[in-house]
């Protein structure tokens, strides 16, 4: 089991956080922090995102090191940047 990387990819445009509150932020924060198994990478991509949007974003990666958050501009980016990354 140890032998496997463990890749979780979010795309999202952000709009399904609506009317969560920052207690939902905090449960889904520490979850990417201590997923509970090993190998594991989270990359969440972020799409045509607004500012304040983005920023809470990148605090849902921010204090992990196995969390990442990149923004890009069109869901056509984010399919291109998902081939990239699996194609390794």
């Amino acid at each position: 089991e140890d032998d496997y990387i463990r890749e979780l990819v979010v795309v999202t445009d952000g709009e399904d956080n609506r009317g969560h509150g920052e207690s939902h932020f905090q449960r889904l924060k520490a979850m990417i922090e201590s997923p509970g198994v090993s190998n594991f990478n989270f990359i969440l991509l972020g799409v045509g995102l607004e500012a304040s949007t983005k920023l809470k974003m990148q605090q849902l990666c921010e204090d992990a090191h196995h969390a990442h958050y990149i923004d890009v501009g069109h869901a056509a980016d984010a399919v291109f940047i998902i081939c990239l990354f699996f194609s390794e």
